[in-house]
């Protein structure tokens, strides 16, 4: 059976965020004892979901504004945790994939200090 959606842009853009994505967030597991939850891809991005205990990690690539940003929820009621410290600057429209992958290392040294 032929997979329809590998021959789509948007199947390839999600293949470039996870390769980008997976090896620079591996120390949210070993460092941070959070679980690989699961992998979202629709047309609005990918989401990339870690849990530990009562959070739930999200790594979050929005394609309609080509942005990457992250995001710390409470399993129990779904609200989104205030970070600490002033996380990276939400870029929109990155032009490039090495411009997005920037942003993915901004983010990864600002989560190895809030998490």
């Amino acid at each position: 059976m032929q997979n329809y959606f590998s021959d789509t842009p948007i199947y390839k853009i999600w293949i470039s965020v996870i390769d980008t994505l997976i090896p620079r967030s591996e120390f949210i597991i070993s460092e941070f004892n959070f679980q690989f939850r699961d992998i979202v891809c629709n047309r609005e991005g990918l989401v990339i979901v870690y849990i530990k205990k009562n959070f739930k990690l999200e790594l979050v690539y929005a394609h309609e504004y080509r942005s990457f940003f992250c995001r710390l929820i409470d399993i129990e009621t779904n609200l989104s945790y205030a970070w600490r410290n002033t996380p990276p600057a939400e870029k929109k429209n990155y032009e490039t994939l090495s411009e997005l992958e920037i942003e993915i290392d901004k983010w990864m040294s600002f989560l190895l200090t809030e998490l």
